[in-house]
């Protein structure tokens, strides 16, 4: 029996298309039914269909249109789902979301004076922090980065001589102790407090004080910001992140606190320092020890309802208002998910506001008019209003929040954005539009397939793991090949994402190799080949996804300049925060993301610069393999192709079971990384091989050993096999291969590829007279010539033979060339040898040192 979507695919072909005038609506709204709820297809596949559809309707709707159709369709059609299903082949398709009543009114209580108390900051600091504990400080509120870690008694003797004072933009403090010297959430010793607080303009400091009182929460200290709100260090003593996560939701549960700003609940959250200045306020202590004595008593005597407890992140609006800039005031429509800009003067314009908002009648009732329809004049003007309470939205701002497609950590979740409007969530597909708790937004793309019913078993994973084996011809760069294909899952996820590249002659596999991982990863990459620029890399890579680049040659200027960019790019992209790029937006205006990215490169030679690339690749030689031996190793290859990447939907299911595996990482590296270093790895070269070997556990052990143990950890680190990655060749040998491997400009005609392959020719040659002359006249130039007297004449002093070496140990180094061919067995130095026209001092080397290195007549390189 064929596929369920390729039966519903037979099905909407023969459904008659839409036409205008004659009942297209209702006829659209009908095919969508089929294939929503008809076959329950997921989403993505149904939309798929759907839009083939479209292409014979007339005229076809546009996508926004369809969509919207198709959401309706799952959402309010009454048919049973799978009613064009038997019992045996009904899947589990799309859930449709639970509508929700919008939530009750807030009652505030009246507001209430702040008290006026004289508290030190030293008071506060020492019943928030132990003695020992390690504090995170920003001294400037504005620069984030530049973090001091002091322990508490250090940090208050500082405060009480006077050395903090804060400034024009204040100074922050870390709500929890410090386990390590960064501002993540899993470096936090404890998790002892929240920040809870209120930026909202109708809320004054006395209703927020009073709200504060009332919610009755364990507040160990409250601090007036010097600004327009109080920051409350809620008191929740959880024992671990996940049940800190946990408290917190509850928190947000509280109808009182819906105003309040959701995105601080997390433990590595900065909160105001008090007792230093902000502009011309004090950041100052306003209470001590107020409300229940502990979070499990708060929470025993305020339990909302359950109905009100789901009511924290409704709203009845279907678009935010993100913020303002220069002229424009930005939104993103929940439906599209896509940041909008409107141009401040045409916020009063219907056709502007139906942009975010589609439904007419929405506005109607939002900002009704007394002459009836909507009052889009008062409808701006609250538009307005709400982007400028939520400020400038710049492009830093911009770079922070928007997310791209791919797999993110987000406040101790996993989040999936796989470019369909429902996120998965810790595994699951979110059954409404789901709100980060981080105040990201999840922008809308190509859908990526996630079979998340049916991950790839234990088996099929160990398959994928031994194809990259033999693949790569040795165990651990085998493990190297697997977990850069898991990690190319997860960029969101990762702290250190490193790439990999593979280098050796032609038809040591380096090509195929690339292509079963580009089909692994499906999707899930954008792969690429020589000459893509950066800037077309920084256009396709629009979220967490890595790139696949073949044919990474630079040999000529231009092309070792574009190279250049590139591995900057991916340079940036390893770092923990990604890098930012730019792109171009609807309205002409530039949308800034935050990239995490890296590459799988493949090339006859790396262009790596070995003092900065060393601890961000992973450089893997491949080598030619006797016939007998290669044979048996393609046969295996094949075989194993045949049960993973071949497999149907084998990268969607690979997908699921890393997202599975995705809660494990942090944890894992970690005690890998451990391990590396006490192997004496630096810092940065323990980072590397311990990513990577992480993300080779996914595929190689079983789901039941994913959480590692410190044994476990350690036999995979000590039975990494460092060495394979080490370049063994002398450079001499290294010089001279990378002279033969040089590929030539393009537009060269019928002559061969590179240089050692027009020394094959003139070598079969040689003993015509007038033989190869066209090979002689292209590598004259480059300071090259072959004689059957005197053998291979190199200048090395030749700038076209430098250009050679551009980002090399050799680069502009004439001597050093000279000193390591002339190691080579046979070689003389002359100082004066004639190629072409031009006489320079030169390295010759005899016709048998050539005969290893050319070996075979046919691409040798």
């Amino acid at each position: 029996m064929k596929p369920v979507f390729e039966r519903a695919r037979t099905y909407i072909q023969k459904v008659d298309p839409a036409v205008s005038g004659q009942g297209g609506h209702l006829v659209t709204f009908e095919a969508a039914t089929i294939l929503a709820r008809g076959f329950a297809l997921p989403y993505g596949e149904a939309l798929t269909l759907l839009a083939e559809w479209n292409t014979r309707c007339s005229p076809p709707w546009q996508q926004k249109d369809l969509e919207r159709k198709l959401r309706d369709a799952y959402e309010k059609s009454t048919l049973q789902s799978g009613y064009l299903l038997g019992a045996n082949d009904l899947r589990a398709g799309y859930i449709p979301p639970v509508k929700k009543q919008p939530p009750a009114p807030v009652e505030l209580p009246p507001p209430i004076s702040l008290p006026q108390e004289v508290i030190s900051a030293s008071e506060a600091l020492r019943l928030l922090f132990n003695q020992g504990e390690t504090v995170r400080i920003c001294r400037d509120a504005k620069k984030l980065h530049a973090a001091d870690f002091l322990d508490r008694d250090s940090l208050i003797k500082q405060m009480e001589a006077g050395q903090l004072k804060g400034g024009t933009n204040g100074a922050l403090i870390g709500l929890n102790p410090r386990k390590a010297n960064d501002g993540t959430d899993d470096g936090c010793a404890s998790f002892r407090h929240m920040l809870l607080e209120c930026d909202k303009l109708s809320y004054s400091l006395e209703q927020q004080w009073a709200c504060l009182i009332a919610s009755g929460l364990p507040i160990s200290a409250l601090i007036y910001s010097g600004n327009k709100s109080l920051h409350a260090w809620v008191r929740l003593d959880a024992e671990n992140k996940t049940e800190f996560n946990r408290r917190a939701q509850k928190i947000f549960s509280f109808n009182l606190l819906r105003d309040f700003d959701t995105a601080t609940k997390n433990a590595g959250r900065l909160a105001r320092l008090p007792g230093v200045s902000r502009g011309d306020k004090v950041q100052r202590v306003v209470a001590l020890n107020i409300g229940a004595e502990s979070f499990t008593e708060w929470e025993k005597n305020n339990t909302p309802p359950e109905s009100e407890s789901e009511q924290i992140t409704e709203t009845q609006w279907g678009f935010d208002c993100l913020g303002y800039n220069g002229d424009s005031a930005y939104f993103l429509p929940h439906d599209l998910a896509q940041v909008a800009e409107i141009p401040l003067n045409k916020l009063s314009k219907g056709d502007a506001l139906t942009r975010i908002e589609p439904d007419a009648l929405w506005w109607a009732e939002m900002f009704p008019h007394d002459k009836g329809g909507a009052n889009y004049l008062a409808a701006g003007l609250d538009l307005r209003a709400r982007c400028q309470a939520a400020g400038v939205w710049s492009d830093k701002v911009a770079s922070q929040r928007l997310k791209g497609r791919g797999v993110w950590r987000d406040a101790g979740h996993i989040v999936v954005n796989d470019g369909t409007p429902f996120l998965i969530v810790d595994g699951q597909r979110a059954l409404d539009r789901w709100q980060s708790p981080s105040g990201f937004i999840y922008l809308r793309g190509d859908s990526l397939p996630v079979a998340l019913d049916n991950p790839l078993g234990d088996a099929e994973a160990a398959n994928y793991s031994r194809l990259m084996e033999i693949q790569a011809q040795n165990k651990s760069a085998g493990e190297v090949l697997t977990g850069w294909t898991v990690n190319g899952f997860l960029l969101g996820v990762l702290e250190f994402r490193p790439s990999v590249w593979l280098a050796g002659a032609a038809e040591v596999g380096k090509t195929h190799t690339r292509r079963l991982i580009a089909s692994a990863l499906g999707s899930f990459c954008v792969d690429v080949s020589a000459n893509t620029s950066e800037a077309h890399l920084r256009q396709s890579l629009i979220g967490a996804m890595p790139f696949l680049f073949d044919e990474a040659e630079s040999d000529d200027k231009a092309g070792q300049e574009a190279m250049g960019k590139v591995l900057a790019f991916s340079r940036a992209g390893a770092e923990k925060d990604g890098q930012t790029v730019g792109k171009g937006g609807q309205s002409g205006s530039a949308v800034s993301f935050r990239v995490k990215t890296c590459g799988l490169f493949s090339s006859i030679h790396p262009y790596l610069d070995r003092s900065r690339d060393a601890s961000r690749f992973a450089l893997i030689e491949l080598r030619q393999l006797p016939e007998g031996e290669r044979t048996l190793r393609n046969a295996e290859a094949r075989r194993l192709q045949r049960l993973t990447v071949d497999a149907p939907d084998f990268s969607a299911r690979l997908a699921a079971r890393v997202i599975r595996y995705a809660v494990f990482v942090s944890a894992n590296t970690q005690k890998l990384e451990d391990c590396f270093l006490s192997m004496q790895a630096s810092d940065r070269e323990a980072k590397k091989w311990a990513a990577l070997v992480c993300g080779s556990v996914c595929l190689s052990l079983s789901e039941s050993e994913w959480a590692l143990t410190d044994k476990t950890a350690d036999e995979l680190a000590r039975g990494f096999d460092f060495g394979r990655f080490n370049k063994t060749e002398k450079d001499s040998a290294a010089a001279l291969t990378r002279i033969l491997s040089y590929r030539l400009p393009a537009g060269s005609g019928a002559i061969p590829v590179t240089v050692a392959e027009l020394l094959h020719k003139m070598r079969e040659q040689i003993l015509t007279p007038n033989a190869a002359e066209a090979e002689r006249a292209t590598l004259a130039p480059l300071g090259i010539g072959l004689t059957k007297q005197s053998g291979l004449i190199i200048q090395y002093g030749h700038s076209a033979m430098l250009d050679l070496f551009k980002g090399e140990p050799w680069n502009g180094k004439a001597a050093r060339v000279r000193d390591d061919l002339k190691q080579i067995q046979g070689a003389e130095v002359k100082p004066q040898m004639r190629v072409g026209e031009i006489k320079l001092p030169s390295v010759v080397l005899p016709l048998s040192a050539l005969d290893d290195l050319l070996g075979s007549p046919v691409a040798p390189f």
